[in-house]
């Protein structure tokens, strides 16, 4: 899932609380799941290929633990090709657009652009619409399928305060990917660590979207986030 990256983490960094695919539930290619076998293994690949080159929307909410009531809309769609503005090497594009409420009230709306090889589907990195950008430093392939309760590594990224070269360090992210289940659906997770450039990690964030065994999307989304000793929310649709 490489651009379902930062933009979420970025868009609740607006918020100042606490020190600090059809939108309303619906995305990808929906489906009616049936009860699923734990026994069978997911199409991992096809599910990374679809996030990068497809498009979907997912809304979901929940009280966060300052009592506030959150509303995520999480869309994504491909766009034409572009040159990656931290390397300006040239790379297909796609783009992730979170938009973040609170109590109602919009708080922030950002745009994440993931470069990667069309062929290939590695990814360079990702600039933001708020200057922004990040890296790609290492990377590994998942496997094309994998049955519940699976997971692995995805990629380390620098992220950097803008988007030319000489742009200052903010620390990094590391992200793993994982086939999760709760009650009868199955999830494909996005889960990545934050950590500033001392190496304190400073949040964690799951981006969860429903899966079928031939690695279509439901419109079942689960996202969950965290900033040590201030905030945290498991918002769901």
């Amino acid at each position: 899932m490489q651009r379902r990256k930062r933009a979420l983490k970025k868009a609740f960094s607006v918020m100042a609380f606490a020190t600090l695919a059809a939108c309303g539930g619906g995305g990808g290619d929906p489906f009616l799941p049936s009860v699923p076998s734990f026994d069978d293994a997911y199409e991992v690949g096809k599910i990374i290929l679809i996030l990068l080159t497809g498009s979907g929307s997912w809304t979901v909410s929940g009280i966060g633990s300052d009592g506030a009531f959150y509303e995520i809309t999480i869309a994504f769609e491909p766009d034409s090709d572009a040159f990656f503005p931290f390397t300006g090497l040239p790379g297909a594009r796609s783009n992730k657009t979170v938009t973040l409420r609170r109590n109602g009230m919009l708080v922030a709306t950002l745009t994440e652009s993931t470069y990667y090889d069309r062929s290939t589907l590695v990814v360079q990195g990702t600039s933001s619409t708020d200057g922004t950008c990040s890296v790609v430093t290492s990377a590994t392939a998942p496997p094309a399928s994998a049955k519940p309760g699976a997971g692995g590594a995805l990629d380390t990224s620098t992220d950097y305060n803008g988007c030319i070269a000489g742009s200052a360090t903010q620390g990094s992210t590391t992200r793993t990917w994982s086939i999760d289940t709760e009650n009868i659906t199955v999830f494909f997770c996005s889960n990545e660590t934050t950590q500033d450039v001392a190496g304190t990690v400073t949040a964690t964030e799951s981006v969860c979207l429903q899966a079928g065994r031939d690695g279509t999307l439901g419109s079942k989304a689960r996202v969950t986030r965290s900033v040590p000793g201030a905030f945290s929310l498991t918002a769901r649709n």
